[in-house]
């Protein structure tokens, strides 16, 4: 009775290079979550500061107290600040748009100041003409950004599959073929046969 056979050569081949790229592609995943979260973090805060020190400067150069509303209500939403407010020297609340989360934006301090907070991040200007200015912004991400690690991982499923096909191709053309005609040579020889020959193929050929 003929032993059960397993798996041919070339199946091993397909094996192997697919379970490597699985390995690859699931490293690079790994490698880019934090990555991508850190970094995306950083260039969310340093545009959160950005932009509440460049409102902070319209407003310090905005002479009638009436447009102070309006050019606050045009920093605040998406994809700019979540809420900003203009207090007196005094510290009383002289406009407000949106929303101020942290205890440090309701009661600001008299000096320049910057406090993060879970995923929200306070920035307090002084402004000596006019009081001080505070904003808030969120430093969660975005639904672009929650993309990229998938992309990352499409990218390297394509590439690596491509790469993989060629090797494999590569792999059965000058390994997998000669070995194949050696297996069968061999066994027509243990059969009885003595004209055999083999094919003379392979990476020398």
């Amino acid at each position: 009775m003929d032993e059960p056979r397993g798996l041919g050569l070339r199946a091993q081949f397909a094996l192997a290079l697919l379970g490597t790229l699985a390995i690859s592609a699931t490293l690079a995943l790994a490698a880019a979550r934090p990555l991508t979260a850190a970094s995306g973090r950083i260039a969310r805060r340093r545009l959160g500061m950005t932009l509440s020190r460049a409102v902070a400067g319209q407003v310090s150069l905005t002479v009638d107290p009436t447009h102070v509303q309006p050019l606050l209500a045009a920093s605040v939403g998406e994809g700019g600040l979540s809420g900003a407010a203009l207090y007196d020297k005094n510290g009383v609340l002289q406009a407000l748009v949106g929303s101020l989360q942290l205890p440090v934006s309701q009661h600001p301090p008299p000096f320049d100041d910057v406090r993060v907070s879970g995923e929200v991040m306070a920035v307090v200007v002084l402004l000596p003409s006019r009081g001080i200015f505070v904003a808030e912004s969120s430093l969660s991400p975005g639904a672009a950004e929650r993309t990229v690690p998938t992309a990352v991982l499409l990218y390297t499923g394509l590439s690596g599959m491509l790469a993989l096909g060629v090797v494999y191709l590569a792999l059965t053309r000058w390994i997998v073929r000669p070995m194949e005609g050696l297996t069968r040579a061999a066994e027509r020889v243990a059969a009885g046969r003595r004209d055999v020959r083999a094919e003379e193929r392979g990476a020398a050929g």
